[in-house]
């Protein structure tokens, strides 16, 4: 570093430099969300000025060893351009900026950036969990993740990819399993068949607990279900960058994707599988993946691909005339889109209570909000189970039947389209 300042700081009493020109930025430290399969070195993930980042315990990267995770971490953090990625460095103490050859007598390590070889590409100021708006909605190109389920674990939020979903249920009474893995919690009954629950805050190091909402994963016939705190919603992110670990939630949250199929346990798996599992879709039969919600008190569905996400209703503003068709506003990760009531096109009488909830669908460039009363659960339903109607330019597109209930099926499209052609009458 002949020739180059420095930031010198402090880790467990040892006194460090690196190279001034590396840092980018000298902070606090951030919430920090826990990272499965993570080196031994990093502590989990941070959002820092709108970008994800590894966050690096320092100590334990110098010294090659593991650091006690359990007690209480302070400190500040360096946010570092490694040359292959931006990383966030938790330290001691920031002392100060020297000159080259400053540091007097004291014993300095001086580390070299491009040496930390873990992080991702410093490329991330954008908004990651934006929607485009009706008119200026970023281009059909611009790369988003297929759907997540987003959940919380505490004050973690994890996203499960909506095809490794096939349901999600409230929680029920569980049965302990004898000798079963710390994770496997017990057992209960959906609908009369027998499911396996598993803790994900166990099987991501966490303490096992055997209440909350269920995840049925989409795999071994469907008897496997991941039990966690909430279900926050269903997200479609925007990617940034493709080396991105994690992705920012509209209330600037990390939201960490998992795989199923390497969380859970072989044992586990193991003992849930085989042909004779009652109650599965089997592979070879066409299913069809719905949201499910009610409105205007009926049961209805769109399907996974035309919701973009779902989030809580939120105060709605109203639009100036101009050019567009409707009168109501919400805002929606950033961005401002058309507010679409669809209870009136399910009954002829104005609602009485505001919604609940919204569903964020996107017609080419641009983007909807559908107001609903309630959301209700995600389902997998076989095609023999559904009707389809042919004919009709309504917004009910078939009747699924779900324990011999009745739901209609809606479109999304023409939810929009009926509600523009109301809206310019």
């Amino acid at each position: 570093m002949t020739g180059m300042a420095s930031v010198m700081f402090e880790v467990e009493g040892r006194l460090c430099a690196v190279e001034a020109s590396r840092v980018h930025s000298v902070g606090e430290l951030p919430p920090v969300s826990a990272v499965p399969f993570a080196p031994m070195a990093v502590e989990g993930l941070v959002a820092v000025g709108g970008t994800i980042m590894p966050l690096l315990d320092f100590a334990a990267w110098l010294d090659g060893r593991p650091t006690d995770r359990t007690a209480e971490k302070r400190g500040q953090i360096l946010v570092l351009d490694t040359g292959s990625g931006r990383i966030a460095a938790r330290v001691g103490r920031v002392h100060a900026l020297v000159p080259d050859g400053g540091f007097g007598e004291h014993e300095i390590t001086i580390v070299a950036a491009e040496e930390i070889l873990v992080g991702a590409p410093a490329d991330g100021t954008g908004e990651p969990g934006a929607v485009g708006g009706a008119e200026d909605a970023a281009p059909e190109t611009d790369p988003r993740t297929d759907p997540y389920v987003v959940v919380a674990i505490g004050s973690e939020r994890y996203g499960i990819p909506i095809d490794a979903v096939r349901e999600i249920a409230p929680g029920s009474t569980l049965w302990p399993m004898p000798q079963a893995p710390a994770a496997l919690v017990g057992f209960t009954y959906l609908r009369g068949v027998p499911l396996a629950v598993v803790s994900l805050a166990a099987l991501l190091g966490g303490r096992a607990t055997g209440s909350g909402i269920l995840i049925v994963l989409a795999r071994d016939g469907g008897r496997l279900a991941l039990i966690v705190d909430q279900v926050i919603a269903i997200r479609r992110f925007r990617l940034e960058t493709e080396y991105s670990e994690g992705y920012v939630d509209d209330d600037g949250s990390v939201v960490m994707p998992l795989e199923t199929d390497r969380l859970v346990p072989e044992a586990i798996r193991a003992r849930f599988r085989g042909e004779e599992d009652q109650g599965a879709v089997a592979e070879a039969v066409p299913v069809r993946r719905l949201v499910a919600f009610t409105v205007a008190g009926e049961a209805c569905a769109l399907p996974v691909d035309e919701v973009e996400r779902v989030i809580e209703y939120r105060q709605q503003m109203r639009v100036p005339p101009g050019r567009h068709k409707f009168t109501d506003a919400i805002e929606v990760g950033g961005a401002v889109v058309p507010l679409i009531d669809v209870r009136p096109q399910m009954r002829a009488e104005e609602p009485a209570t505001a919604p609940g909830a919204c569903l964020v669908t996107r017609l080419g460039r641009h983007g909807y909000a559908l107001a609903i009363d309630r959301l209700e659960r995600l389902l997998t339903v076989p095609e023999k189970a559904i009707e389809d109607i042919v004919g009709d330019r309504g917004p009910v597109v078939g009747i699924g039947r779900i324990d011999e209930r009745p739901f209609w099926i809606l479109s999304a499209r023409r939810l929009v389209e009926a509600a523009a052609g109301t809206a310019a009458s």
